[in-house]
């Protein structure tokens, strides 16, 4: 960041934001260029924010006796009923305070850092501060710097699902056995027959199966349907108007057989998971421990591959 004089003699600066857009507000003012002197974006892997054709925004701030709002927002698809929204106290906020703040929705609630996570610094807010207890909406697109925006899409992975992690696969059907319980078949699947049960029963969903107590009647709904329980489906099931009762099996389904199920929650076709290097990231298999390390090493950034 720019040192403070650099702000003070110079009130056409456009950084952080694009030279050229348009500061005008509604109701009709103008928005002080030194309000803002910094900013840093990350969006994340939920945003699915395009770069070659998103941008962040700064949508509308709001002044309050006590405090002033800077409500940022993006073009980006999976970000379109968010935002990021800082909060800066009028009495204890100097020059180059800077406040953090996680993605959420516009309507309130949790923080979502996997659709976004940002800063902002303020410089002179003595311009802001005179607009009054008013919401000043931007009547243009006042963008970002590309270059203070980051993304995760595409380049970020929070959690893989192998394939011997547990899943619907049945079970075989078997010859009762010397309990009580036996496992049993019929065209339609397989169930479970117990009899002569005493003592503390304890139910758990399956794939599947949802469990629900019903208080007013005091018992216990068992409800088979595709998605509902506890586990991961070994196919991908996608729900529309084109199946019965609005479900059918999509066109990538994984056997329980598959290696990958899934990167970030989307389903790796063949269950295979490709790793490229690319200039200055190495990737080093180590088979005996059943490992892969993922290293950087800055000096080959630059370099150019054919």
């Amino acid at each position: 960041m720019a040192e403070r004089e650099f702000y003070n003699t110079n009130d056409q600066i456009s950084f952080p934001f694009i030279h050229g857009d348009p500061l005008g507000l509604a109701p009709a003012a103008t928005l002080p260029r030194q309000g803002i002197v910094d900013a840093g974006f990350v969006m994340g892997i939920d945003s699915e924010f395009d770069v070659e054709t998103d941008t962040v925004y700064l949508h509308s701030f709001y002044v309050s006796l006590g405090s002033v709002f800077f409500d940022f927002r993006s073009t980006a698809s999976g970000f379109g009923s968010h935002r990021f929204l800082f909060n800066f106290p009028v009495g204890s906020t100097a020059f180059g305070t800077t406040c953090y703040a996680d993605a959420t929705l516009i309507t309130g609630g949790p923080e979502e850092p996997s659709v976004g996570r940002a800063f902002l610094t303020v410089g002179d807010l003595t311009g802001v501060l005179t607009l009054g207890d008013t919401l000043w909406t931007l009547t243009g697109l006042l963008r970002v710097e590309p270059g203070l925006i980051q993304t995760e899409v595409g380049s970020f992975i929070s959690s893989v699902s192998a394939g011997n992690k547990a899943r619907c696969c049945p079970a075989a059907c078997g010859v009762p056995s010397s309990s009580s319980s036996e496992i049993a078949c019929d065209p339609d699947g397989i169930f479970l027959q117990a009899q002569g049960l005493t003592g503390d029963i304890l139910f758990r969903e399956g794939n599947n199966i949802g469990i629900q107590l019903d208080e007013t009647t005091n018992a216990i709904l068992f409800d088979a349907l595709i998605g509902l329980g506890e586990g991961e489906t070994c196919e991908d099931v996608i729900i529309d108007g084109d199946g019965e009762d609005g479900f059918r099996r999509g066109e990538t389904c994984l056997t329980c057989g598959e290696v990958i199920r899934s990167v970030n929650g989307r389903v790796i076709p063949g269950g295979k998971l490709v790793m490229s290097g690319w200039p200055g990231v190495e990737i080093t298999p180590d088979p005996d421990n059943n490992l892969v390390y993922v290293t950087l090493n800055p000096e080959k950034f630059c370099e150019v591959t054919e």
